[in-house]
Formats: C-alpha cells, sequence, structure tokens
C-alpha cells in the first residue's frame, strides 16, 4: 500500500490508531471514541475512522472489537516481532538411481509398413547441385 493511502499522523484516524495501541490492542469502537473524546455519534465515527483504518488494513474489526494488526503496530512505530520462519534441513546429495542396462524385452520390433510407404528412399534428393542417396 502506497504512503499516501495510509492516514497522516495527528489526523483522527491516526490518533484512534494511537489511542487503540495504548488501550492494549483491542477494544471496542465506543471505548476508543471515549478515550479519543469523540464530539458526535458512533455512525460517522465509523465511516471516517474505523473504516479508513480496515481500508489501510491497519485494524481488523471483529464483531465489535477493535483489534490493530502487525502493519499498524509497525505503522506507529512499535516494535513487532515476526514469527521466525521454519527453518529445515538442508538439501542432501541428489539421488541417483543405480545405472541399468536397457531392457530389450520391453521394447517392441518395428511395426510392418503397409506397402510402397519407403519408396520415397528411391527418389534421389539434390542437394547443392549434386543428387544425394537417402540414408
Amino acid at each position: 500500500m502506497s504512503n499516501f493511502d495510509l492516514p497522516r499522523r495527528g489526523s483522527s484516524p491516526y490518533l484512534a490508531l494511537n489511542a487503540l495501541n495504548n488501550m492494549g490492542g483491542e477494544a471496542t469502537v465506543q471505548a476508543i471514541m471515549k478515550v479519543r473524546n469523540w464530539q458526535g455519534r458512533e455512525k460517522p465515527f465509523q465511516d471516517e475512522v474505523i473504516s479508513r483504518l480496515t481500508r489501510c488494513l491497519l485494524v481488523d474489526v471483529l464483531g465489535d472489537m477493535c483489534v490493530i494488526t502487525n502493519a499498524g503496530r509497525k505503522y506507529l512505530g512499535v516494535k513487532v516481532e515476526e514469527a521466525g520462519g521454519f527453518v529445515g534441513e538442508p538439501a542432501g546429495p541428489r539421488y541417483m538411481p543405480a545405472k541399468t542396462e536397457l531392457n530389450r524385452s520391453k521394447h517392441f520390433p518395428p511395426r510392418p509398413l503397409r506397402p510402397g510407404a519407403d519408396e520415397y528412399r528411391s527418389i534421389p534428393s539434390v542437394m547443392a547441385g549434386q543428387r544425394v542417396a537417402f540414408r
């Protein structure tokens, strides 16, 4: 997400995000409104502040609870412990099966061709002005 989509520092969404972080990372919309001393109704607060934070993926809304995400904590400058990836064993040597001789019993002899199928072989070819027999 580009920087111009994120809330500016000092704006209502930024201050609400900061308040949510200071409240422990999760709170109801009414609790955030009370901490921010929002003068107005809940619907405009949700439309202007909470939905903006949700669009920027800084807050998740789970029912009536708002939960700050790791992206929100990073945006505020709070250190986030990133989960370590799976550290597996290094790859071993490549497996090479033992070399075996070709099993000729699995191969079929050439199929019989229809009469006249090899007649093109008797037609001489011309390469660089010289006739060349079929190989």
